[in-house]
């Protein structure tokens, strides 16, 4: 939390000394998991004089959402790119007050009744990239977790503790990781591809109160079809080695638009993505205005030998999007999602992946 403070500030303190561009919009959704809901999510970017212009720009990004079911997240997210090119350091600090339901763990029925809870959580994750070679990056990565139920049903799993996390507890964790990455693009790849494994490990020996380690596997490939338009494909496999928190598991509703977070989490989770995107004018206003068209596909599991072609869950949908910055098609999306048993409607900042 205090390296990521740290970062904050010191890209803060630097906006004097360079030109900076800021944007704010508003934000509306609506879900069955949320109700309506609305915010703000703002972004801020400089870059120093002295830098080449290759390197990205610095940027802070924040958001701030309160639903009509009183739940409230805040989101701060800086990023820091050296002079040279080498490093790039990105944070997350992030406080969430989230009344939800929870559906137990694994492919549970969509149909069932959950239980309703209230979680508070303060987290900050810290994400260091060093260049080795061409294309090529090691990574290190950090995260501090502190997760309290204020609230549970009466009689349910949750209030019995018969749960991993249905206690407050506390987690953090260390890791690394290598990664590919020949995008033409970070905020807006029209060609290449991204090949990255991580792993986060969470001990006692640091202070967390589980001890577990949670694999990553991410691999995503763009095409382009003319200049306007691109064809976006991802993958991505996540592998936790023991029993963790149930927050902490993977969860199908963040890769798969239209289901809810809390209806299919598990171990172990697979997840196949794609897109079209498409910018098709080129004149003033008009050229901020994209589209989107997706597929989402994926499941999670206890054990590996659980996948199964009956337990898929899939999504599809459209998307509009807005470039706040069109130079490097940084961009606020919006998406509609439907599957067989719910829809969904989302703002957020950047491309899904």
């Amino acid at each position: 939390m205090r390296i990521c403070v740290v970062i904050f500030m010191l890209l803060f303190n630097s906006l004097i000394m360079a030109q900076t561009e800021i944007a704010a919009y508003p934000q509306f959704s609506y879900s069955d998991e949320t109700g309506f809901m609305g915010g703000f999510i703002s972004f801020l970017r400089f870059q120093f004089d002295d830098y080449p212009t290759e390197i990205p720009k610095q940027n802070i990004t924040s958001q701030i959402l309160y639903s009509s079911k009183k739940q409230f997240n805040f989101s701060l997210m800086p990023a820091y790119f050296s002079r040279n090119g080498f490093y790039q350091i990105e944070a997350d600090l992030d406080y969430r007050y989230w009344p939800s339901e929870f559906f137990g763990v694994g492919n549970t029925d969509y149909d069932k009744e959950g239980e309703k809870f209230t979680p508070q959580k303060i987290s900050s994750y810290l994400h260091v990239k060093r260049k080795i070679a061409r294309n090529w990056y090691i990574l290190a990565l950090s995260e501090f977790y502190h997760n309290e139920l204020l609230k549970t049903q009466e009689g349910g799993d949750l209030e019995n503790n018969s749960i991993p996390g249905s206690e407050d507890f506390s987690l953090l964790g260390f890791g690394s990781g290598i990664q590919f990455d020949r995008r033409n693009s970070t905020t807006y790849p029209t060609s290449g591809e991204i090949i990255k494994f991580s792993f986060l490990g969470y001990n006692s020996a640091f202070g967390s109160d589980y001890n577990f380690m949670q694999f990553n596997f991410l691999a995503s490939k763009f095409f382009s079809l003319t200049e306007k338009q691109v064809i976006a494909l991802s993958s991505k496999f996540i592998y936790t080695d023991t029993a963790a928190p149930f927050q902490k598991l993977p969860h199908l509703g963040e890769e798969v638009r239209a289901y809810p977070d809390e209806i299919f989490i598990d171990e172990k989770m697979y997840s196949l993505r794609s897109e079209y995107r498409i910018f098709p004018w080129r004149r003033k206003f008009l050229e901020r205005l994209g589209f989107v068209l997706f597929f989402d596909t994926g499941q999670t599991v206890a054990q590996i030998d659980d996948f199964s072609r009956e337990n898929i869950h899939c999504s599809y949908g459209a998307g509009f999007r807005y470039s706040v910055f069109v130079e490097d098609r940084f961009n606020v999306r919006l998406d509609v999602g439907f599957c067989k048993e719910n829809s969904s409607f989302e703002i957020s900042g950047g491309e899904a992946f």
